[in-house]
């Protein structure tokens, strides 16, 4: 039976995200109670700077939120493969098994000449393809900064992202907390 491994992977402060999240369900409840009776939108994500004013002041020294937190999840990976020290990949929707995949314009997609001028580096992510103008859904986070490494996909794949930033300082100790939330394998009918 054909199976596919997978992380769902968090960061940041779960207190101060559980902190702004029920600031936020407060909101939602106080407008669920008297959006119609003051003329205000049922949703926080709806009310103006005034409508946001008449709701504090109906509720003097209660922390209100008119937005949703932002998740803590930095999403789920499914792993078709890792070629250690060297590429992560993933993205195979179709079969789940690194040799599908489908693009959103259906099938394949060609190349983008400005992506694959970019220079792969530790942390860029790019299009997986099985040559010229071959991209489907799969794509590749580069797990190298090995100078002979990174020419073997330099110009080959169209690299369309990089890591902005690390979740480790210079200590090498995580800058915010870092967690697998859950694991497991997803097994699949034959």
């Amino acid at each position: 039976m054909p199976h596919t491994p997978f992380l769902e992977l968090y960061a940041g402060s779960k207190i101060e995200f559980e902190a702004e999240n029920n600031a936020y369900l407060r909101t939602v409840s106080m407008l669920s109670d008297k959006a119609d009776a003051y003329g205000l939108p049922s949703v926080p994500e709806d009310l103006d700077e005034e409508q946001q004013g008449i709701l504090q002041d109906l509720s003097p020294g209660i922390n209100l939120r008119f937005q949703r937190p932002n998740s803590l999840n930095l999403g789920a990976w499914w792993r078709q493969g890792i070629a250690k020290d060297f590429v992560m990949q993933g993205g195979d929707v179709t079969r789940n098994d690194g040799s599908g995949g489908e693009s959103i314009y259906g099938g394949k997609f060609a190349d983008s000449k400005e992506g694959l001028k970019k220079k792969p580096e530790l942390g860029s992510l790019a299009m997986a393809n099985s040559g010229k103008n071959s991209n489907t859904s799969q794509f590749f986070v580069v797990l190298t900064n090995n100078p002979s490494d990174l020419a073997k996909i330099s110009g080959k794949y169209v690299v369309f992202g990089r890591r902005l930033s690390a979740l480790a300082g210079s200590d090498e100790k995580p800058v915010k907390p870092v967690w697998v939330e859950e694991s497991g394998v997803l097994l699949e009918a034959e």
